[in-house]
């Protein structure tokens, strides 16, 4: 029954996968009734009677809710709600308790109507394992599928009592055909894509198994197609970084890497016209960072929001932007770091740097921005910040809009910002609306749509900033500021492979972003030369004439005026997230999830929507991507408290580090 739920899940897919999804249901099922059976021989020799017994029964779901429920309260949201410090104790004692009551409960029941009831839990349990935060909460989410199987179990005894007679047989095809799944199973890169997009329960099956096969300890497995290459050497595996002409294969791709020729010198920086950095060295800067706003949404193809429409019309704008993440924790501190991987020691922010040329920094931040992306390094340098608050009601849950109240912050700043002899400044606004879908109240279809109720909320955000480009009109300052406009990321509305909103993947609607400059003087035009969010400080220091500190982005000034001649050779773009990281050297593109020994290749050029894989067809492409990769490793997106802490104690000013 399990099994045929994860089918459908699964559905359509190839027979080896379904074979390897149900073998390995199977295969949790049999040591299911395996533990069952013993706890039924020890209860034969001494039989307390009810409840007794029941609480005797739930001892052995310990051994799995113990280990599930140890990061139950992980994350931003959770570590945050009462007991979860000590959830690691309460939270399996309570669910070992509600098993006994179920048991002590049902076996007061007639057999036909108890088992009709573990059929109903069994339901309600899937459907809730695979409805509530699906791309979250790996681990309660194994616990769940394997309550679902624990249920089946009890239901199986109580429907079919006669195939107590075949324990012996039906074990020993259980374990037979689990041999061959361990074998033969998921050797096909497209299965394991599928299981990896698409599966619960396989996923996280595949998972366990290799992890309990894993003999050196190096996170990955060559069972069920997981790809390390030497399982006794911890230095080689699908995740490792590649050392060029020393004899090892260390991320198993099959080839030694060959040492890279030496990069051809970077053509020398090409300063702006000075008489446009004299006219720009004392503007504003006003930087709208829109979340989850996706490029598509902003490229024409449908009813495009008018104020937003009306700033591009008059900006420089970047057709092929990306973000170096899917989500708002890596996203963000790149902005403002400049730095492909902001989770190390930074020396200088984006708001440092202004500050220190005579800016009044200011932001408006909603509170989960803060609380996920990491208060310290998007803070760093603000000589004061307002914040918003998008989740009264229930933490990290959007209940109402905060787009006016984005808006009604700003123009207070602006009205203190005004009194004479006053300093440039730097505001930075953080529309939050995006990321939740249910402010707003909509009926029947409309209500099911994500697309329609993020187009809806979109045009919302539209308002508010339309209503304050139309203030800085009105004060005089529109001549005198410059404007820019871009996301942390993209987001998910219900395509293929993507989650339910956003992070862990590395697919174009999550990363490709709208980024625009508005500089006054400056003619509009379209830049296709893909670009990063770490390339947008750089290019504001230039404009202001800040000193810039070391990064990887690069000033694009020279693009925003025209200066054809200035265009450099095709520049790497890197990208983490939890489950891949990619690089891009345009037009391809090459993502990688290590854990499960994928490696996608697509020409952006031709097949912008990544729906043509081309990386078993071209190998050495694939392997010349993987060589740029190494140049800018990746690092660890961990989200776990304490390593959150760890983060925040990174980001610290140097000073006072």
């Amino acid at each position: 029954m399990v099994a045929c739920v994860e089918v459908a899940a699964l559905w359509p897919a190839g027979a080896s996968l379904l074979w390897v999804s149900c073998g390995l249901v199977l295969a949790l099922g049999g040591a299911v009734g395996v533990g069952m059976g013993a706890q039924e021989a020890l209860l034969r020799r001494w039989a307390p009677g009810e409840p007794g017994q029941s609480l005797l029964r739930s001892v052995g779901v310990l051994l799995v809710l113990i280990p599930g429920t140890r990061h139950l309260f992980d994350g931003g949201l959770a570590s945050t709600l009462p007991g979860a410090s000590t959830a690691f104790v309460w939270a399996p004692l309570c669910g070992a308790l509600l098993f006994a009551t179920a048991l002590w409960a049902g076996a007061a029941l007639r057999r036909g109507v108890a088992a009709v009831a573990l059929l109903l839990s069994i339901f309600a349990v899937e459907f809730t394992n695979r409805r509530l935060f699906a791309d979250r909460y790996a681990d309660v989410h194994a616990v769940m599928g394997f309550g679902s199987v624990v249920l089946a179990a009890l239901a199986m005894r109580l429907f079919a009592p006669a195939m107590r007679r075949w324990p012996v047989v039906l074990l020993g095809l259980v374990a037979l055909n689990t041999g061959l799944v361990a074998r033969f199973g998921l050797a096909d890169a497209a299965d394991r894509r599928a299981m990896a997009s698409r599966g619960m329960h396989t996923r996280q099956l595949v998972r366990a198994a290799r992890l309990l096969t894993d003999g050196d300890e190096d996170g990955h497995s060559a069972l069920l197609g997981g790809g390390d290459c030497d399982d006794t050497d911890a230095r080689k595996h699908p995740g490792a970084a590649e050392r060029p002409d020393n004899g090892l294969d260390e991320d198993c791709d099959g080839t030694d890497a060959r040492a890279a020729a030496p990069r051809a010198a970077a053509p020398p920086h090409r300063a702006a016209p000075p008489a446009l950095l004299e006219r720009t060295r004392r503007m504003n800067l006003l930087l709208l960072t829109v979340d989850a706003l996706r490029a598509d949404r902003l490229d024409g193809s449908r009813a495009m929001p008018p104020a937003l429409a009306a700033l591009l019309s008059r900006s420089v704008r970047f057709r092929h932007a990306f973000a170096t993440g899917s989500s708002t924790d890596v996203s963000l501190p790149s902005l403002f770091s400049g730095r492909f991987d902001p989770f190390g020691a930074i020396k200088t922010t984006l708001a440092e740097a202004l500050l220190r040329s005579g800016r009044r920094t200011h932001a408006v931040i909603s509170t989960e921005t803060l609380r996920w992306a990491g208060q310290v390094v998007v803070t760093r340098g603000l000589a004061d910040y307002d914040r918003v608050i998008n989740d009264r009601g229930q933490r990290d849950v959007g209940t109402h809009t905060t787009s006016r109240a984005t808006t009604d912050l700003a123009l207070t700043f602006l009205d203190r910002w005004s009194r004479p002899e006053r300093p440039p400044f730097y505001l930075w606004l953080h529309y939050f609306d995006l990321h939740e879908h249910d402010q707003i109240p909509m009926d029947g279809a409309e209500a099911s749509s994500p697309a329609h109720r993020y187009d809806a909320l979109l045009h919302l955000v539209d308002r508010e900033v339309g209503r304050l480009l139309d203030d800085l009109l009105r004060r005089g300052l529109a001549e005198n500021t410059i404007v820019v406009l871009t996301s942390d990321h993209g987001e998910g509305l219900g395509e293929p492979r993507m989650p339910a909103t956003h992070g862990d993947v590395l697919y174009n609607p999550l990363v490709h972003v709208p980024l625009a400059f508005h500089v006054p003087g400056l003619p509009p035009r379209d830049c296709e030369e893909p670009v990063s969010l770490v390339d947008i400080m750089p290019t504001l220091l230039e404009l202001v004439g800040a000193p810039a500190p070391p990064m990887d982005g690069q000033s694009l000034v020279a693009r925003l005026v025209g200066d054809h001649e200035a265009a450099s050779a095709p520049r790497a773009l890197v990208m983490n997230e939890g489950e891949q990281h990619a690089v891009l050297l345009w037009p391809h593109k090459l993502i990688v999830r290590p854990k499960e020994n994928l490696v996608e290749l697509y020409d952006l050029a031709r097949d912008f929507d990544e729906s043509d894989d081309l990386g078993a067809s071209d190998p050495d492409r694939v392997a010349r991507l993987r060589q740029v990769f190494q140049m800018h490793p990746p690092f660890l997106v961990d989200r776990s408290p304490a390593a959150r802490r760890k983060r925040e104690r990174q980001a610290r000013a140097p000073a006072s580090r």
